[in-house]
């Protein structure tokens, strides 16, 4: 067993004291459950050198990698995933265990914390490893799938758009039979004009004098 870091603590603070004592006690409820890879995401904390200091450990054998300190955004991104799938491993088999009302009350108190984004988060050998900071759990939000729709919104929307057809069939109706409305529409039909045809007149042509006949000698 390596350790991986040490941390300053103050002995007498009780909570934090505590704290340690439901982690190990945590720790040794889990540990014949799960595999050994599932469980190597789950550091062992010590006291050490005259309990001044809260040393972390792991059976996990390589150096020591501070995940916040690693510039590859595709490896952060794998150790994340392969963080978040461990613990939904410890998730699956804590529901499948016959927990007793205490052990069920430590294991539920201690699930957010474990989850916590305030912790420390280690890389060994492509593995993650978490360093609880027993501080007050920092969850990340729930993830919402965008295709999902709540059933409230969902019959309030259906709600919006049944009263958005009534109002435009109402209107339709109105529009339709509402008298002053064809008034209006006859009123702004402008009226033909009907000019009658010019008539010509053609020239009466004068009537031909008929020939006189010459007097016989």
């Amino acid at each position: 067993m390596q350790r991986i870091i040490r941390i300053k603590v103050d002995h007498n603070d009780f909570q934090k004291m505590s704290l340690l004592d439901q982690y190990n006690s945590l720790l040794m409820l889990l540990k014949p459950h799960l595999t050994e890879r599932t469980f190597s995401i789950l550091a062992t904390p010590k006291l050490i050198d005259d309990n001044q200091y809260l040393g972390w450990y792991t059976d996990l054998q390589g150096q020591p990698i501070f995940l916040n300190s690693v510039t590859d955004e595709v490896l952060k991104k794998q150790i994340s995933e392969k963080l978040q799938t461990r613990i939904s491993d410890i998730e699956l088999t804590i529901k499948s265990l016959q927990l007793s009302d205490e052990q069920q009350a430590l294991v539920s108190s201690w699930l957010p914390r474990i989850k916590s984004l305030g912790n420390q988060i280690y890389i060994i050998n492509g593995e993650p490893v978490i360093i609880n900071t027993f501080e007050d759990p920092i969850l990340p939000p729930p993830v919402v799938a965008p295709s999902a729709i709540p059933m409230k919104t969902f019959w309030r929307w259906w709600h919006f758009l049944i009263l958005a057809l009534l109002f435009a069939a109402l209107g339709s109706l109105l529009y339709y039979f509402y008298p002053f409305n064809k008034e209006k529409m006859v009123e702004d039909v402008p009226k033909l004009t009907i000019i009658p045809p010019v008539l010509v007149k053609k020239p009466v042509p004068e009537p031909v004098p008929e020939p006189v006949p010459e007097p016989v000698p």
